[in-house]
């Protein structure tokens, strides 16, 4: 599993076609905005958001409640828990 990091959208937009199944995202600091009312169109079902990212932009309303708010510590976890990271910046 890889474990694919985006920090804003323009990223994602580049990179989301090798987003596969297995895979797992996690959206973190201008990344967040990439969940804003989209339909995503993703193969995983493994997509998280940085909760703090969440909270200083003001989005809590925004990002539909399905979509997992994660802590630091989670993120950190994730890491280690992905046979590799990509980080999309």
């Amino acid at each position: 599993m890889t474990l694919h990091i985006f920090n804003k959208p323009s990223a994602f937009e580049t990179c989301r076609s090798i987003i596969m199944s297995d895979d797992a995202v996690i959206f973190i600091e201008d990344g967040t905005y990439c969940l804003l009312g989209r339909d995503l169109s993703l193969p995983t079902a493994r997509i998280q958001v940085l909760a703090a990212d969440v909270q200083s932009r003001g989005l809590e309303k925004r990002i539909h409640s399905s979509i997992p708010r994660i802590s630091y510590e989670a993120l950190v976890l994730s890491c280690c828990d992905a046979n590799s990271i990509s980080s999309w910046f």
